[in-house]
């Protein structure tokens, strides 16, 4: 079984970044974590972070599709390093499918701290 995952970064004028993460299946929602993050991170620590919540809720063995949009990096060399447990699907910016992680990000800006959940019967999010 493959879990699935996205992940979106704000960056502000300033040190400050945010990162909000979110597991998913075609109904519900499993996890969230909404990151901030100062001073600024490297572009590898970002991606490190995020694959460090994704191998978090992952079962051992069990491989993760992680769906990144720009500014997010994602190098070959950072993605190997995770010996074949995540698959990276780079997207534009839509803001439809990755509207709850950008919601979770800026939510991580204006509090200026980060908050982790796991839900483990899942909720349905609806855009509305």
């Amino acid at each position: 079984m493959q879990k699935k995952f996205k992940a979106y970064m704000l960056r502000n004028d300033g040190d400050e970044t945010a990162i909000g993460i979110e597991q998913y299946d075609e109904e519900s929602t499993y996890f969230i974590a909404s990151i901030y993050v100062n001073p600024k991170p490297s572009n590898k620590d970002i991606f490190d972070l995020i694959a460090f919540y994704v191998m978090q809720q992952s079962d051992h063995g069990e491989n993760a599709l992680l769906r990144i949009t720009i500014p997010i990096r994602a190098k070959y060399q950072w993605i190997q390093a995770y010996n074949g447990r995540i698959f990276v699907k780079r997207e534009s910016t839509a803001n439809i499918p990755f509207m709850q992680t950008r919601l979770l990000a800026e939510d991580a800006l204006r509090r200026k701290t980060s908050i982790i959940e796991t839900l483990d019967d899942g909720i349905i999010y609806r855009n509305e």
